[in-house]
Parts: C-alpha cells; sequence; structure tokens
C-alpha cells in the first residue's frame, strides 16, 4: 500500500491530486506538503519515515528534483514520481532517470495517475519473506513484482510439508518464499491482480503465464518449472477457461 506525500506550492492543486489518490485501493495514507523548504527540515526530522510514495511539482521554491535528491539520499526505497508541464518532460527525466519512477503532465489527469500507481506498485512490492526450506534463515526484506509469481499456495502437497500455519508461500522460478498471510488477505492487501492468476483450489492460485500444460483426465497442472498442481474436484471448470484463454493466443 502507498503513503503518499503531495509536494506542491498551489494548495488547491495538491488537494485535487489527493481527492485522485483517496479513489485508489492501492493508496492507504496521504499528506499534503505545500512549503517545499519546510519538507526539507522536516525529512531532517525523519518526519516521513512511514511515506514511500512523494509526487513532486518540479517548479517550487525549492525544485522537485532538488528535493527528490534529499529523499533519496534518506529514504533509498521510496518512489518519486515528477509532476510537471509536458514542455519539460524530457530534460527533468534525462537530469534524474535514476531518481525517477514516472511522470505525469499539468494539469494531472485522474486516470493516468491510478494507472501510473497501478505500473508502480506492481513492479515495487517489497515483503518480509521468509526462505521455505531453511526455517533457521532470518526474513529478508525483498521487492517483488506480481508478474514473477508463478503460484500463490498453502498446498503442502507440492512444498514443504511442514509450512507454518497461516502462510502462504509465493513461489518463483528458481526460489519459494513464505508468508505470514492468507491468500485473500495477500491478494486484498497488496492489489494483486486476479485477472493474472487462476484459482484451482481453496488452497492455490497459479499464474496463467507459467503454466505449460494441463490435463483435465489427469486434474492436473503443470507450471513451467515442472511443479504438477492438483485442481480441486469443485474446482473443475478451471480447465474449460484454461482451454479458452490459450485457444485465444
Amino acid at each position: 500500500m502507498f503513503n503518499i506525500v503531495i509536494v506542491d506550492d498551489e494548495e488547491t492543486i495538491a488537494k485535487s491530486i489527493e481527492k485522485y489518490c483517496k479513489q485508489s485501493p492501492l493508496v492507504s495514507r496521504t499528506k499534503i506538503e505545500t512549503n517545499s523548504s519546510k519538507l526539507l527540515d522536516d525529512l531532517q526530522n525523519s518526519s516521513y519515515d512511514d511515506f514511500n510514495l512523494y509526487l513532486l511539482d518540479i517548479e517550487m521554491t525549492v525544485r522537485g528534483d532538488v528535493i527528490a535528491k534529499k529523499i533519496k539520499a534518506k529514504y533509498p526505497e521510496v518512489q518519486i514520481v515528477f509532476i510537471s508541464g509536458y514542455e519539460k518532460r524530457g530534460n527533468i527525466l534525462f537530469q534524474n532517470n535514476q531518481l525517477t519512477s514516472g511522470f505525469l503532465d499539468k494539469p494531472v489527469n485522474k486516470s493516468e495517475l491510478l494507472n501510473l500507481l497501478s505500473e508502480i506498485h506492481a513492479t515495487s512490492l517489497v515483503l518480509k519473506l521468509f526462505n521455505v526450506y531453511d526455517t533457521q534463515q532470518a526474513p529478508v526484506e525483498k521487492p517483488i513484482c506480481s508478474a514473477d509469481i508463478i503460484a500463490i499456495t498453502s498446498d503442502t502437497s507440492v512444498i514443504q510439508k511442514d509450512l507454518p500455519k497461516n502462510n502462504i508461500a509465493l513461489l518463483f522460478k528458481n526460489v519459494c518464499f513464505r508468508l505470514n498471510s492468507t491468500i485473500k488477505g495477500f491478494i486484498q492487501d497488496h492489489q494483486i491482480q486476479d485477472k493474472e492468476f487462476i484459482k484451482i483450489s481453496g488452497s492455490t492460485l497459479l499464474n496463467l503465464n507459467f503454466i505449460k500444460e494441463f490435463s483435465k483426465s489427469d486434474e492436473t497442472i503443470t507450471t513451467n518449472n515442472d511443479l504438477v498442481f492438483k485442481v480441486s474436484r469443485s474446482f473443475k471448470p478451471v480447465f474449460d477457461e484454461l482451454h479458452n484463454h490459450f485457444s485465444r493466443k
């Protein structure tokens, strides 16, 4: 979820952007700052520890790209989106391509803003994860992209038998992490796009892009990394969905 700081010296514009942000299910908190100098002072006092995305106007008393460098120096993992007139976009992005996660033209369009939030979220999900196969290993803070997840599952016939209760596993190509969450909670909390996945049982969702083959007679689906998942009887209609999905490709 995003905790967003909107920085623009025109309060009316900032409030308009905030209104759009609050219409996204990805946004948890918002804060408006119209005094760019005050923002720099507050950064030194750790007033923004809980925020992970900044929407920065460029043309302010202290330029937005100057502020961005200060923010990144203290909080390297936060996302920065610049806001400015279209004619300035090329030069700003060229000079600050290591800082920015996106760009919005003024006046800010609601659909463009919401789409950009979705794009950033899809490529910047950072979770505290545990290696499924090494229970002694400390958790790691790992950025993940939902498009890289092969499966979201708690099916112990496929993964380690002693997966802790109330945990799910996120399967990637060469690694598997466990997470203290339910499948439903993970999907809702992190706004994973359901259309990317297909549910094959009460305990497993598979990424459609990683399905190699499926057998209705065997009631199984095989992923690209050769894991075989059993489809629950009550979920048999997924075979028709899969047939339709792949026949359209």
